[in-house]
């Protein structure tokens, strides 16, 4: 057919221009490097102590000082890490979240140097009902010329939790010895307590304790060490935290400025910044002294799983290193739920497509790119990254015959994970948990899209089959239709629509790495088979395929904003000429979805085909019954979503035509 060889041209030309020279990007997972001679000599983090209540969400600031005198908000760059991720876990950017009660060492980190603060979880006191303020931290410290973030969180009497930093009255009682500005940032003046109050448009007040030290050395009392009596994995290592108490409840992190050692180095050794390192089992003293005072703890060396096998998409038993450290991402979709585990940190290298989206993709959009999907991976890149595995989809429109192969003489695993198919999708991220030593999170991941999902086929399961909304899904290629076993096709079955595809409709897709025939199928459908189905609803991807090819060979600051999926530009006009080729093809004007102007384009890898595939089902279920949807809002869930898993804003366009 004339399709097949318009589109294989067109996979052609991306093979060649994938090997252009420059769309590796750059060598540097971190970022380039600062340019100035000025070295960078120690980091401040704020709040330096602080008390939250279990669930609730803290905001670090990172500031840098440089051997010339100069500071920086380090913030955004620094690598932030929880010294005990089951009591608090802390994402790119600083923000911490309290999962239980217990104490932690949360480290900011960056070129070598790290800063240290000390974060104490208690147990949340619930009013039993009505509407209550609360601020988080509920107490904290500071230095002198330190500033810190402090947030109102209001929650309901149904117990649902509103940020209202923004819209509060912040006020201190004392702005002799702190203020506070209208965003809820406390800037310590002088020595002393002061209390921090939000009051909102409701008569809700919130209150929080926010004392001032001024390091002085004569009221310095004892020394103490965090965590107390640890234990540590054989082969791990584990940041300590040296803590100075002074007079009046004052304290200090001092991990950096204090000697350490280990009574036996045969079990574990300790670095100059107190990180201690596991080298044989059983226990050893650990000892750190600062300004004449001096503490020891026990540290215990236990056995340890230093790797893990699991059983991939593919049905492969991987072994991999425990947890995975460093990962090669050839899928979005693999990209995007690291990132929602709190992993994105790990992420080495990743395909093109966080360039391409890289207001989404923000915290790895200037990593390394390991190739272009639908293409074919660089493999050299790849094996100079030294991951300890590559995620690969299964799907064996892109499934890369030669992956495994050229990964393995390199001694690097693949494991097989698609993240975006229903049908798998909670199977898939409980092995990716499992993998990073995020199970717990893995499970929240999967539990929020299933409730979502959950409550639409609750709503579509017993509509007859002969009373279906009857759709045609196409990829962004014309006529080329999702199958049976692809996601476009079980979101459609979900939805309590009927897929019109069917393998008697066209010619069946064949290209290196996919034969028809595995339960996945894609064909390329006569235009008058289409025609003859008479689909009640068709959908299109729309693929920005030139940007696609201008983004390989550029750099990112060059790049202006995608115009479609989350974007600060967003311009519905490519989708809605997407959507106008498609009603005007030759033939289609009798089809009733053309008729009913039932006829929309959505982003390709935008939702449907991501790990947010619940939020394209909500999409696709009211549109084919918007009558029994009418009070489903998909816009508000996703708005939760990128909230919920991202941190981030909602902003974009999602869907052409949305709804009014």
């Amino acid at each position: 057919m004339k399709n097949t060889r318009i589109i294989m041209g067109l996979i052609v030309l991306c093979l060649v221009l994938s090997f252009l020279p420059g769309c590796s990007g750059s060598d540097d997972p971190a970022g380039e490097a600062m340019e100035t001679e000025a070295t960078l000599v120690m980091i401040s983090v704020t709040p330096t102590t602080a008390e939250a209540q279990k669930g609730d969400q803290l905001q670090y600031t990172a500031t840098a000082t440089y051997s010339d005198g100069a500071t920086s908000d380090i913030t955004a760059k620094a690598e932030w890490k929880s010294s005990d991720e089951d009591v608090v876990t802390i994402g790119t950017g600083g923000l911490a979240a309290a999962q239980a009660e217990g104490d932690v060492t949360i480290t900011a980190t960056l070129e070598g140097v790290s800063g240290y603060a000390l974060l104490t979880v208690v147990a949340g006191i619930i009013p039993s009902t009505g509407t209550f303020l609360s601020i988080t931290p509920q107490k904290a410290s500071i230095e002198v010329g330190e500033s810190m973030w402090f947030q109102a969180m209001q929650t309901g009497a149904d117990g649902s939790i509103v940020n209202l930093s923004s819209e509060v009255t912040w006020s201190s009682s004392a702005t002799n010895i702190a203020t506070i500005d209208a965003d809820g940032k406390a800037q310590g003046i002088s020595a002393g307590q002061t209390s921090i109050t939000a009051a909102s448009s409701g008569s809700l007040l919130g209150f929080a304790i926010l004392t001032v030290s001024q390091t002085d050395l004569s009221s310095l009392e004892s020394l103490s060490i965090l965590p107390m009596d640890p234990d540590l994995q054989l082969g791990r290592s584990m940041q300590l935290c040296a803590v100075a108490n002074f007079a009046g409840n004052v304290s200090k992190i001092v991990t950096t400025d204090a000697n350490w050692s280990s009574s036996d180095e045969g079990i574990a050794t300790l670095g100059s910044t107190g990180l201690a390192v596991a080298k044989g089992l059983g226990q050893t003293s650990i000892s750190t002294s600062w300004e004449g005072k001096s503490a020891t703890t026990t540290l215990t060396v236990v056995e340890g799983v230093t790797s893990i096998t699991v059983i991939d998409g593919m049905g492969n038993e991987v072994e991999v290193p425990y947890p995975v450290r460093r990962i090669a991402s050839f899928t979005p979709a693999a990209t995007e739920a690291i990132w929602a585990l709190g992993a994105d940190d790990r992420i080495v290298g990743c395909d093109i497509t966080a360039k391409l989206m890289s207001e989404f993709f923000h915290t790895v959009a200037d990593r390394p790119s390991t190739g272009m999907v639908p293409v074919m991976p660089d493999y050299e890149k790849i094996i100079s990254l030294r991951p300890d595995v590559v995620i690969a989809y299964i799907d064996p429109l892109f499934n890369y015959p030669y992956l495994e192969e050229k990964m393995a003489s390199a001694g690097i695993e693949v494991l097989r994970l698609d993240l975006y198919k229903p049908e798998t999708f909670a199977r898939e991220v409980t092995v990716l948990g499992q993998i990073l030593g995020k199970e717990n999170k893995a499970q929240d991941y999967i539990a929020y899209a299933e409730a979502y999902a959950s409550s639409i086929r609750d709503k579509v399961e017993n509509i007859p089959e002969d009373e279906k909304v009857t759709v045609y899904y196409e990829w962004f290629m014309p006529y080329f239709a999702y199958g049976e076993g692809t996601g476009g096709y079980q979101l459609i079955e979900m939805a309590g629509g009927r897929d019109i595809y069917s393998r008697e409709g066209g010619e069946s897709m064949t290209m290196p790495g996919y034969t028809p025939g595995e339960g996945v199928y894609y064909s390329l459908l006569s235009p008058e088979w289409i025609v003859a189905q008479k689909p009640d609803v068709l959908i299109k991807d729309y693929a920005p395929v030139e940007d696609y090819m201008n983004y390989m060979t550029a750099d990112i600051g060059d790049m202006p904003p995608l115009t479609v999926g989350y974007t600060s530009q967003p311009n519905t006009a490519e989708m809605e000429a997407a959507r106008d080729e498609m009603m005007s093809r030759p033939g289609f004007h009798v089809i009733p979805a053309v008729e009913n102007g039932d006829v929309y384009t959505t982003p390709f890898c935008g939702l449907c085909l991501s790990p947010r595939w619940s939020v394209g089902l909500g999409y696709m279920a009211k549109w084919f019954y918007p009558d029994l949807f009418e009070d489903l809002d998909p816009q508000a869930f996703h708005a939760e979503w990128l909230q919920e898993w991202y941190g981030l804003e909602y902003k974009g366009i999602y869907f052409y035509p949305d709804f009014e």
